[in-house]
């Protein structure tokens, strides 16, 4: 796929790790611009974590638990790669991916649908502020 334009966007979550100077200054650098999703918000703006990843926890932990009732309580590499796999197969459908996109307001672009689900900050109207100080 070609590239069209020199900048690119980076899109975090708000852990620390991001916002250390030496990181800004190599996206500045780099023409990489960065854009800061709100606090605790990746599980509503995340395709991913919208409709996959949940799904496939859920599937993983039935997988496991088909092992346990089958009495096998050590799981090697290659245990864990058939469970996962059987899991992964499950839950990561493009059926659940596009659910993603629509969950997270992507595709079809709807904003309005994300910010709906976000909880409001309490907020005390101007005039009433400013008599309590």
């Amino acid at each position: 796929m070609k590239t069209v334009g020199s900048k690119r966007l980076l899109i975090l979550d708000n852990h620390g790790s991001h916002t250390t100077t030496e990181f800004t200054s190599f996206c500045m650098d780099h023409n990489i611009v960065l854009l800061w999703m709100p606090p605790h918000s990746s599980h509503m703006l995340q395709p991913l974590d919208v409709a996959c990843f949940g799904p496939l926890k859920q599937a993983f932990s039935k997988q496991t638990q088909h092992l346990i009732r089958n009495h096998i309580f050590h799981i090697n590499k290659s245990t864990f790669m058939d469970a996962f796999k059987a899991a992964y197969s499950e839950s990561i459908t493009p059926q659940n991916i596009q659910a993603g996109f629509r969950g997270s307001g992507l595709h079809p672009f709807n904003p309005e649908d994300v910010l709906l689900r976000l909880d409001p900050l309490f907020s005390l109207p101007l005039s009433a502020a400013s008599q309590g100080s």
